[in-house]
């Protein structure tokens, strides 16, 4: 019972009527289709399940006997197969009901734009360009927020940067008063060295994006 009642229900769910579409699409033709071919297979398949399965399943529920196990066994196989195609019978023609529902809905909608006017159309039409103008827009938009926030970190980088170089060039200076002759310039050039490669570098790097 459980299994039938699902499907019943789902299909169920495609008796809404369409209002405003052609004549043939009533509540009346989807009665129609319901009774002649989806009912019919789940009321056989719940036949089937309560008559050929459950019942003989608890009536010989203590058997012992081989011979009868036997044939309960070779009953229940044929009849659980039964039940099968009995369902795969109603899911398809629920399905082909579907269809069919979604293909009246198709001409409904055509119908009603048919008996539009030429500046209701019109309005329609721009409707649509408008909705993807707005879309294009909040695109645009995202992007320029991504840049921006892109444009902050280098900024950020490039504070970050001059800041070390001041230090740098403060303790160089500092170096200055301290070491006279050779020994001075020989110990400025280690010193320059690293900062060129730690920071003139990496501040090159960040100036060359935000330039262009």
């Amino acid at each position: 019972m459980k299994m039938i009642l699902p499907g019943i229900l789902l299909v169920l769910s495609c008796l809404i009527p369409i209002t405003g579409g052609t004549d043939d699409v009533t509540q009346q033709w989807y009665y129609t289709q319901m009774s002649q071919n989806v009912v019919p297979p789940y009321k056989e398949a719940y036949t089937t399940l309560q008559q050929k399965v459950l019942n003989p399943l608890l009536t010989n529920v203590n058997t012992t006997n081989d011979t009868a196990v036997s044939q309960l066994v070779s009953s229940l196989t044929c009849s659980i197969q039964n039940l099968d195609d009995q369902l795969t019978t109603a899911v398809n023609e629920s399905q082909k009901l579907r269809i069919q529902i979604d293909q009246n809905v198709v001409e409904a909608v055509a119908a009603v734009s048919a008996k539009m006017s030429p500046k209701e159309q019109q309005i329609t039409a721009k409707q649509g360009e408008i909705h993807t103008k707005t879309t294009e827009i909040q695109g645009v938009q995202n992007q320029l927020t991504t840049a921006e926030q892109g444009l902050r970190d280098k900024q950020q980088g490039l504070a970050d940067a001059e800041n070390a170089l001041r230090i740098a060039q403060e303790k160089v200076e500092e170096a200055k008063k301290c070491i006279t002759g050779r020994r001075k310039k020989r110990w400025l050039g280690s010193i320059w060295n690293p900062i060129r490669d730690t920071i003139t570098k990496p501040i090159q790097e960040i100036l060359r994006p935000v330039q262009d």
